[in-house]
């Protein structure tokens, strides 16, 4: 909308656009998820914080009976993909570790972990033992009727990452690279006879 300011299709999508909580509040106020009961750690993603603030998300975590703190500063330092890249790696950490990452590894273990921004719960996952969820996946366990006084309440509720051995992958990539340059060498070497 800032860059078309007058253009009717950008006020017309700036309109139709919300985040989950906002679509909650605006188009469905009624609506009223089970009572979760549960603590949590609100992380709000620092464009979400600047541009829309955080009254829709508290709204409907009081709704559903979330007991929540939300650290009024710091930021996880990830900034969309900032943080992957190596030149901004030390920055990304340094900003994370300043409030959010800390806190997040002081929660006792049965506190949730909230953040709706991606590159947020990327940063969690990746520098902390813990995982941050969405407000969807919240509502979600509300649902579900999930207990959340047991360590790690997220852990039903994202997706397990597999890892994978390095070896048998680079070794598969040695035989396809060999495998290629032998192709190309027959391929030229019969050329040039």
């Amino acid at each position: 909308m800032n860059m078309l300011p007058d253009h009717p299709l950008a006020r017309r999508l700036s309109r139709q656009t919300f985040l989950l909580s906002e679509f909650l509040e605006k188009e469905a106020p009624d609506f009223r998820p089970p009572r979760l009961n549960a603590t949590a750690l609100v992380l709000g993603h620092c464009h979400h914080k600047a541009l829309m603030k955080m009254e829709a998300v508290e709204k409907v975590l009081q709704r559903g009976g979330v007991h929540y703190e939300m650290p009024d500063s710091g930021c996880c330092g990830m900034a969309g993909a900032f943080g992957f890249e190596e030149r901004h790696y030390d920055v990304s950490m340094k900003c994370g570790e300043r409030v959010l990452l800390p806190k997040i590894r002081e929660a006792p273990k049965n506190t949730l972990i909230i953040a709706d921004g991606f590159s947020c719960r990327e940063q969690i996952k990746s520098a902390t033992e813990r995982r941050g969820i969405h407000l969807a996946q919240v509502i979600k366990m509300a649902l579900d009727g999930a207990p959340t006084g047991t360590p790690y309440p997220e852990s039903g509720y994202v997706r397990q990452e597999r890892t994978y051995d390095s070896k048998p992958l680079i070794a598969t990539a040695a035989v396809i690279v060999g495998l290629s340059l032998l192709g190309l060498w027959r391929f030229f070497g019969t050329r040039t006879e």
